[in-house]
């Protein structure tokens, strides 16, 4: 049951940092926070189903600067990348 509550505010807070769409100005942004709330929200597609294997994502993240950009731009920019690869 606390599994599946932590889940939830999991998903929940990465829906609320994804969801930066409506943001018109440019401000510092974590990308290795935004490759994690996109794969947060893509998890149910990573899964196992029927005979297609479950797909394992491996992060192996180096040191970055926060970078200047449209925060929901680049959410979606990964989101696409993700869904489409």
């Amino acid at each position: 049951m606390q599994r599946g509550s932590d889940r939830i505010r999991a998903i929940v807070l990465s829906l609320q940092n994804f969801s930066r769409v409506n943001e018109d100005e440019m401000k510092p942004v974590d990308l290795h926070e935004g490759i994690d709330n996109t794969l947060l929200i893509l998890q149910h597609r990573l899964q196992a189903k029927g005979q297609q294997p479950e797909i394992q994502v491996l992060k192996e993240y180096g040191e970055l600067p926060l970078v200047e950009c449209y925060p929901g731009q680049l959410n979606q920019a990964f989101m696409n990348i993700l869904s489409n690869a």
